[in-house]
C-alpha cells in the first residue's frame, strides 16, 4: 500500500485499514481481525496497480503536454535545441554503423571465435617484414603435429596477377583479385551459402571451381553453370561444381572462383616449401580446450624440425643462419582481427581496414553528440529563471521535489527521443550519399536486430536522463517563498557551469578544426612529395604477359610514335606491395640484405624518369638467362655496402645460389606508399615472361594530346593479341590509392568538423540571444545614459570571452594527441607547427564572435524606451 501511495498512505488509506483493524480486533478478536484486513489487501491489489498504471499515464501525457506547450512558447530556443540534438545524433549514428559494420569483419563464419591465421615474421639482419601468406608446407605440419589444432585451410592467390583472364564459351572476361585456390574443406572452416551444388563434395576433386552468385550471372546468365568448363591462363581448364551466395562485405576476403587443390599449379614437392611462395594464408580452428597462445609457443620447434629437412641443409647450418640475425617467426592472428589489425602486413588479399579510424570516427561521433547535449543542457539551465514562477505555482500546490525532477526529465527524454526519431531518415539518406566517400554501402539496416534496437532506445533514454539530469535537479531546488516574492536569485555557480560546458564544446569542435587541417596538409605534403621518379602521364597497359614473346616488338611499335617517349615492359608498378628477397654479399664478412625486388627491362629508368647516379643501365643482352648477370639497386642499397661508388661491381648471390653483379646504383624513389619510408630495392633485369606471371608495359606520353595517345595504344593492343581486351590505368591513379583511406577520412572531416562548428554556433547563438533578452533592461538603461552601440556589444560579448580562451587550451591538446598518434603512421610528415593550431583558432574566434556579436548588435539598436517599457 505505501508502495502505491508513498508520500500519503500512512495517512489516508492505510490509516484507515488500521482503524478498522483495531475495532475488529477488539469486537471479534485478534484473528478473524488479521484475516479480514489481509482479505482487504489482497482485494486491493489490482484495483490499485490498475489506479497506478491509469495516472501514471495521465502524469506522462500531461508531461507531453507541458513540453509542447514550452516547446511552441519558446520556439527559437526550441528549434536551437531541437535542432542540435537531430544534428548530433544523425552523426553519431552514421559513425555508429559504419564502426558497426568495421567490427563486425568476418564474425558471420561459425567458427570465428576459434579460428586463427598464421603470418609469417620474417626477421632479416636489418629489418622486419610481416607477411599474411607463408609457405604452401607449413599448414599442413601444424595440423599433423601440434595437438588441439581440429582443422586447417589454405587460401592461394598470385600477388603479382592483379587482373587475370578467365575464358567460356570462347569470351574472355578480366578478373579483379577474386580468383583463389584452396583445399577441399575450405567450407568446413568458412561458412557460405550454396544455391547449386552440395557443399560436402563441391571441392572434393581437383580442378572443381565454386564461383559466387555474381559470376554465375556474368559467365552464364540463366543457364544452370554445373558442370560447365571455365579456361583459365588458355591452358587450365577447370569445372563448375557449385554456385554460393558472395561473401559479404564484411569480410576480409571475397571470391569469384574458388578452385579444388594446387596440383595445376605446383608438384608435391613443390607444396612443402616452408620458405618460398609466401602466397599460402593458412587458417587454422582450434578445438574447445586449446589455447591459441600454447600453440604458438609450438611453432618454433616445428620450424626447426621441419625448415632444415626441407631447404636441403643440416639443423647446423639453419641455427648459424638464426644466429646471423635470420628468423622465421609464425605467429596466429584471430580471424576477427585480421580487418582492423592487420595493417603491416604483405601480400593481404585486400587493403585492410585500419582500428585508428575506429577509434578516431568513434570519438568524432561522441564529440558531435557531447556538444549536442551541452548545448541542451546550456538553453535549459540558461532559461531556468523564466520557469521559476511556474515550479514556485507548482510546489505551493502541493507538488514535491521528485514529482518536479520527474517532470522536467521527462520533458528531457521526449525532447531526445523527438531528435532521435527526426535523426533515422537523415541517416538513412546521408549513408547512401556517403557509399562513395566511404568505398562501401552501409545502411541503418545492416545494424537492425532486436539487440541493436533496444541498445538504442536504452542509449537515447541514457542521453535523455543525461542531458535532463542537471537542469532537474537545479529547478527542482527553487524555494517557492522566494520565487513568489520575486527575490530568487540566480547566482554565478550556474553560470560558471554554463561557461564550463561552452568551453568543452568549443574545444572539441577546435580540436576537429585542427585534425581537418592536419590531415589536409598531410594529404598536400604527401601529393607534393618528390617520389624519385615521375609519376604523371605514365599509362599502363594491363596483362602483357598474354603476349609472351610479342611484348618487346609491340614495345617497339609504341615507341615509334613522336608522343611517347619511352615504354618498359615490367613485373610491376609503383603503388604496388613488391616481393622481397635476400642477397648475400659474395667474398664479404657483410650481413645479408633483404630488399624489396623488382624485374624490368632497360626502359624502366627512362619511362619512370628515374636518375642513375653510378655505374651504367641495363643492356638487352643483360636479360638473357647465363649470358650475363646484372643488377641495379637503388641508393639506400648501395649504402649499405659502402656507398653508390663502392656499391658498383660488388657481387651479390641470391637465394638461388647464382652470383649477380651491380652494374649501377639509381636514386631513392619511393616504390611504395610513404607510409614507409625508401627501403633496399634491387632490380633484375628481364624482357620476356611466360603466362605464368602478371606484367605490364608502362608507356610514358609527352603530349597533352593524352585521349588520341590512348587511342593508338590500344590499336596496336588490337594488332597483336586481338583476342584479349585492353585494359589501361595511369599511374598516378593508380599510385594515390594507396591513400584512399586517408582522403575519405579528410572527407569525412570536412563535413563533420562543419557540423560540430554549426551545432556549437547553434547553443552560442541561443545563450548569446537568452543573454540579450535577460539584459535588455540594463541596456536600455546604458543607452539612456549615452553608451554607444559598440561598448554595448562589448559588455554583452564579454561574458563568452573567458570560456572560449579556455576552449583553445582544451581544443588544443585533445587535438595534438590525436593527431601525432594518427600521424605516426607515416614516415614522411608534417610537423605539427604552432600555425596550425593559431589558423583553427582563429577560424572559431571568427565564426563564434561573429554570431555573438550578430546578436548583441540586433540587442544594442533596439529603442531604449521599448527595451525599458517590455519589463
Amino acid at each position: 500500500m505505501k508502495w502505491f501511495y508513498p508520500d500519503r498512505g500512512n495517512y489516508t488509506t492505510v490509516g484507515d485499514l488500521a482503524e478498522s483493524y483495531n475495532f475488529i480486533a477488539v469486537e471479534e478478536g485478534l484473528f478473524k481481525a488479521r484475516i479480514w484486513y489481509y482479505g482487504q489487501l489482497l482485494k486491493s491489489i489490482v484495483p490499485l496497480i490498475i489506479n497506478s498504471f491509469y495516472w501514471g499515464i495521465e502524469m506522462f501525457l500531461n508531461y507531453i503536454k507541458i513540453a509542447l506547450r514550452n516547446f511552441l512558447k519558446h520556439k527559437v530556443y526550441s528549434a536551437i535545441n531541437l535542432s542540435g540534438l537531430v544534428l548530433g545524433f544523425s552523426v553519431f549514428l552514421i559513425f555508429a554503423v559504419y564502426v558497426y559494420d568495421e567490427l563486425s569483419y568476418d564474425r558471420f563464419h561459425d567458427n570465428s571465435d576459434k579460428t586463427y591465421r598464421v603470418y609469417l615474421e620474417r626477421v632479416y639482419p636489418n629489418s622486419v617484414v610481416n607477411f599474411a601468406g607463408i609457405g604452401s608446407g607449413v599448414g599442413p605440419a601444424i595440423k599433423s603435429d601440434i595437438p588441439g589444432v581440429e582443422k586447417m585451410t589454405r587460401v592461394h592467390s598470385f600477388s603479382n596477377s592483379p587482373r587475370q583472364i578467365i575464358e567460356y564459351d570462347g569470351k574472355r572476361f578480366v578478373e579483379t583479385n577474386n580468383l583463389y585456390f584452396t583445399d577441399n574443406n575450405f567450407f568446413e572452416v568458412f561458412n557460405a551459402e550454396f544455391i547449386k551444388g552440395n557443399k560436402a563434395t563441391a571441392l572434393k576433386n581437383p580442378n572443381s571451381v565454386v564461383i559466387s552468385d555474381e559470376a554465375a550471372r556474368k559467365y552464364f546468365g540463366n543457364n544452370n553453370p554445373i558442370g560447365k568448363t571455365l579456361v583459365y591462363r588458355d591452358t587450365l581448364n577447370y569445372t563448375v561444381t557449385g554456385v554460393v551466395e558472395k561473401f559479404p562485405q564484411n569480410s576480409h576476403f571475397r571470391f569469384d572462383f574458388l578452385v579444388s587443390g594446387f596440383s595445376s599449379l605446383y608438384t608435391e614437392e613443390e607444396m612443402l616449401r616452408w620458405g618460398n611462395e609466401l602466397l599460402f594464408r593458412t587458417y587454422i580452428v582450434l578445438g574447445e580446450n586449446a589455447d591459441p597462445q600454447n600453440v604458438e609457443s609450438m611453432l618454433p620447434d616445428l620450424t626447426r624440425k621441419y625448415m632444415p629437412a626441407i631447404g636441403g641443409y643440416s639443423v647446423e647450418v639453419f641455427d648459424n643462419w638464426v644466429a646471423s640475425g635470420n628468423a622465421y617467426n609464425f605467429r596466429l592472428e584471430k580471424l576477427t582481427d585480421i580487418h582492423l589489425y592487420s595493417t603491416d602486413k604483405r601480400f593481404e588479399f585486400q587493403a585492410n581496414g585500419n582500428i585508428t579510424y575506429v577509434y578516431l570516427f568513434s570519438i568524432v561521433g561522441f564529440f558531435v553528440l557531447f556538444i549536442s547535449c551541452f548545448n541542451f543542457i546550456n538553453l535549459i539551465t540558461a532559461k531556468s529563471s523564466t520557469r521559476a514562477k511556474e515550479i514556485g505555482v507548482r510546489k505551493v500546490m502541493g507538488s514535491n521535489k521528485k514529482q518536479i525532477i520527474y517532470q522536467f526529465m521527462s520533458e528531457s527524454i521526449i525532447v531526445v527521443f523527438i531528435a532521435m526519431l527526426l535523426s533515422l531518415p537523415i541517416v538513412e539518406f546521408s549513408l547512401t550519399f556517403l557509399t562513395g566517400v566511404i568505398n562501401k554501402k552501409l545502411s541503418l539496416i545492416n545494424i537492425a536486430s532486436l539487440y541493436s534496437i533496444a541498445a538504442m532506445l536504452l542509449f537515447t533514454l541514457f542521453i535523455g536522463v543525461l542531458s535532463g539530469a542537471y537542469p532537474s535537479f537545479i529547478l527542482s531546488k527553487f524555494q517557492p517563498v522566494k520565487i513568489i516574492k520575486g527575490t530568487l536569485a540566480f547566482g554565478s555557480k550556474r553560470i560558471g557551469f554554463r561557461n564550463l560546458l561552452m568551453s568543452i564544446q568549443f574545444g572539441l569542435s577546435i580540436a576537429m578544426v585542427i585534425a581537418t587541417l592536419a590531415i589536409y596538409k598531410q594529404m598536400e605534403y604527401l601529393s607534393n612529395q618528390k617520389l624519385g621518379f615521375s609519376k604523371d602521364q605514365v599509362m599502363i597497359v594491363n596483362n602483357a604477359n598474354l603476349m609472351g614473346e610479342q611484348v618487346q616488338p609491340f614495345i617497339a611499335e609504341l615507341v615509334k610514335r613522336e608522343t611517347i617517349q619511352s615504354a618498359s615492359h615490367a613485373f610491376s608498378i609503383p603503388g604496388t606491395t613488391t616481393n622481397l628477397t635476400t642477397l648475400e654479399p659474395v667474398n664479404s664478412q657483410a650481413d645479408d640484405i633483404s630488399a624489396s625486388s623488382l624485374w624490368a627491362d632497360e626502359n624502366i629508368l627512362s619511362a619512370l624518369e628515374i636518375e642513375l647516379i653510378a655505374g651504367r643501365n641495363f643492356r638487352a643482352d643483360d636479360a638473357i638467362p647465363d649470358t650475363a648477370r646484372t643488377i641495379i639497386v637503388n641508393e639506400t642499397f648501395a649504402n649499405i655496402l659502402g656507398g653508390k661508388l663502392q656499391a658498383v661491381s660488388k657481387e651479390m648471390r641470391d637465394l638461388n645460389g647464382r652470383t649477380r653483379t651491380i652494374v649501377g646504383v639509381a636514386n631513392d624513389f619511393n616504390f611504395e606508399s610513404l607510409h614507409s619510408s625508401v627501403k633496399p630495392l634491387v632490380c633484375f633485369p628481364t624482357r620476356n615472361v611466360t603466362q605464368s606471371f602478371s606484367s605490364n608495359v608502362i608507356v610514358k606520353i609527352k603530349t597533352s594530346d593524352i585521349k588520341e595517345t590512348i587511342q593508338f595504344v590500344e590499336n596496336k593492343w588490337k594488332a597483336f593479341i586481338p583476342s584479349v581486351d585492353f585494359d589501361y590505368s595511369f599511374l598516378d591513379e593508380e599510385f594515390n590509392k594507396q591513400y584512399d583511406a586517408e582522403q575519405r577520412t579528410l572527407s569525412l572531416f570536412y563535413v563533420f568538423a562543419a557540423i560540430a562548428i554549426f551545432v556549437a554556433c547553434l547553443g552560442l547563438l541561443g545563450l548569446s540571444a537568452f543573454a540579450s533578452q535577460q539584459r535588455s533592461k540594463e541596456i536600455g538603461v546604458r543607452k539612456v545614459l549615452g553608451a554607444n552601440v559598440t561598448s554595448i556589444i562589448l559588455t554583452l560579448s564579454s561574458q563568452f570571452f573567458v570560456p572560449i580562451f579556455f576552449a583553445n587550451l582544451l581544443g588544443w591538446l585533445t587535438a595534438y594527441i590525436i593527431v601525432q598518434n594518427w600521424l605516426e603512421d607515416f614516415a614522411y610528415r608534417i610537423d605539427l607547427g604552432v600555425g596550425l593550431f593559431a589558423a583553427a583558432s582563429v577560424l572559431i574566434l571568427i565564426i563564434s564572435f561573429g554570431t555573438i556579436w550578430l546578436q548583441s548588435y540586433k540587442a544594442a539598436v533596439v529603442n531604449p524606451i521599448d527595451s525599458i517599457r517590455s519589463e
